[in-house]
């Protein structure tokens, strides 16, 4: 995934079409705007085309653990050693 992309995805603020067979949420389609650097998170931007115009809409989405790139065994995602600065003090 790169910004730039288009990814299907079901929002919760916005209210989709559901499928009437399975009951479930239609994904959207959003383009991505911002991927954070470490990969916790992405944000999607979905737009409306309305009676006032269009509308842009933006929420941000969790990585799936697999794609995190994180190797610890029970999948934590703590920072890695040494990466608070020596003197112990958390900013």
């Amino acid at each position: 995934m790169q910004i730039g992309d288009y990814v299907r995805a079901i929002p919760t603020e916005l209210s989709c079409d559901v499928d009437h067979r399975t009951k479930e949420p239609i994904p959207m389609v959003g383009r991505v705007i911002y991927i954070h650097p470490r990969r916790r998170f992405y944000v999607l931007e979905f737009s409306f085309s309305g009676i006032f115009g269009e509308t842009k809409v933006r929420e941000a989405f969790k990585f799936p653990i697999k794609e995190r790139g994180l190797n610890n065994a029970n999948h934590s995602n703590h920072e890695r050693e040494g990466w608070r600065r020596k003197d112990n003090h958390h900013s």
